[in-house]
């Protein structure tokens, strides 16, 4: 995840003016992007055709206050904090700010330069309020919520004219099995690029907290495999496990032929690596990642005990 698709800060590009011609050609309604990166343009074309986002919104929007979400995000967010706080005197010395956020643009906490800070809180670049790319259009956290890699937004590349001072870097702590966005991870600076070293710092920070994702995975994967046995032990009808993204993982030889899949063999857990709105009440809350099941594949249909680790919430 390091590094992969993050390009460097001090690289020559377009021009900012280039850049700026082709944001306001395409805030009018016109598709010329020439000049702007593909990865950029994807975003704007989300802003102004999907999201409907304002370009001349001057403020993030309040978060709102409750979203559901399983308490290992929690410690994920946790860990994400301190290996952030720990970077804050390195970012600090180049007037920039190290910004945190939850799996829905949500800003959490923040360090670093404090006339930067202050600059940020006139815009709302502050904990208590989205970043989500539907909400705050093109950044580094909400943009990143949305992309596999590291993202790297610089000044007229966001979508709101408010935010074209800045030059902001972000990347998603994703879930292991699902690969849905757990937190993001961004390095902002005001009227200044970020240093070349940016991408290795996220990368390296996103790295190091992705392992207790991973880690949990295995952990959940052993605990999945156990209760598949001692269920198979007792059944006489087909039977599947799926995972939380709902893929099977594991199938005795009967249910293995019905769904066209290896019998009795665990899929590995995959390698680290829409819209992504601020939620609100109007939506159903998501299922939690930590319900996998074990599911007879024959007419009766049903769950595992409450008590078995497929269905224990952690």
């Amino acid at each position: 995840m390091a590094e992969i698709g993050w390009l460097d800060p001090t690289s020559p590009s377009a021009d900012d003016a280039t850049v700026h011609r082709a944001w306001e050609r395409f805030v009018r309604g016109e598709d010329d992007l020439r000049g702007v990166r593909p990865e950029v343009a994807i975003s704007w074309q989300r802003c102004r055709d999907q999201h409907g986002v304002d370009p001349y919104l001057t403020e993030a929007p309040a978060a709102v206050t409750q979203v559901n979400h399983a308490l290992e995000h929690d410690v994920v967010i946790a860990e994400l904090g301190f290996r952030a706080a720990s970077l804050a005197h390195e970012v600090s010395h180049i007037g920039g700010i190290v910004t945190i956020t939850d799996g829905v643009g949500r800003v959490l906490a923040q360090w670093g330069d404090q006339a930067t800070r202050t600059v940020a809180a006139k815009a709302n670049l502050a904990p208590w309020f989205c970043w989500a790319e539907g909400a705050t259009g093109t950044n580094g956290m909400g943009t990143a919520l949305l992309s596999y890699t590291p993202v790297l937004v610089r000044r007229s590349e966001h979508w709101c004219a408010a935010f074209h001072d800045w030059t902001c870097g972000g990347v998603a702590i994703r879930d292991v099995v699902t690969r849905d966005p757990v937190a993001t991870l961004n390095i902002s600076c005001w009227r200044s690029d970020l240093p070349a070293a940016a991408g290795t710092w996220l990368g390296n920070i996103a790295k190091m907290t992705q392992r207790i994702l991973r880690q949990h995975a295995q952990n959940d994967g052993a605990e999945l495999i156990a209760a598949f046995s001692q269920a198979r032990a007792g059944s006489k009808v087909p039977l599947a496990a799926v995972d939380p993204a709902g893929k099977v993982v594991l199938a005795d030889d009967t249910a293995a032929v019905l769904l066209g899949i290896p019998g009795s063999t665990p899929r590995p857990i995959p390698p680290s690596g829409g819209n992504r709105n601020c939620p609100n009440s109007s939506k159903p809350p998501s299922t939690p990642r930590n319900r996998r099941h074990t599911i007879p594949t024959g007419s009766a249909r049903r769950r595992s005990s409450r008590g078995s680790p497929t269905n224990r919430h952690r």
